[in-house]
């Protein structure tokens, strides 16, 4: 068994990418897949959860085209229900590990989920990748 104590039977069998929620015994995960941010409110992961509160994480990573760090500031936003739950502001992507990786937080049941992104200082569309991963309350 992985990590986590999630079976491979075909009961639990691993759905891949998805900027939805995906739901998996009393676990579940979202993956944005790599996103390109440029200096435009760009949606990292947008579901509606089901009936089940989980206590979940939330990451975020930032790279440039070439692979590495990038010097642009980055503002992140969680929203639920249509409400702003948290904001960030990077000092420069290069410091999101220190600042806030990983944010964690109650997700509700039925409820609306919304993480974007915005590149405060240019327009270059930096890959961006948002993910999240949680246990059932």
């Amino acid at each position: 068994m992985p990590e986590g104590g999630i079976g491979y039977g075909p009961q639990n069998q691993f759905k891949g990418s998805s900027k939805s929620l995906i739901e998996i015994a009393d676990r579940c995960y979202a993956f944005s897949g790599e996103v390109a941010v440029p200096n435009a409110l760009t949606p990292l992961l947008e579901f509606t959860t089901g009936n089940t509160p989980y206590k979940v994480s939330a990451e975020f990573t930032v790279v440039s085209d070439s692979g590495t760090s990038t010097s642009d500031d980055y503002l992140f936003q969680l929203f639920l229900n249509d409400e702003t739950m948290a904001t960030w502001v990077t000092d420069k992507s290069a410091t999101i590990s220190l600042l806030m990786n990983p944010v964690t937080f109650i997700m509700p049941p039925f409820t609306k989920v919304l993480i974007r992104s915005y590149n405060n200082t240019g327009s270059t569309g930096n890959l961006v990748y948002a993910w999240m991963y949680g246990k059932k309350l």
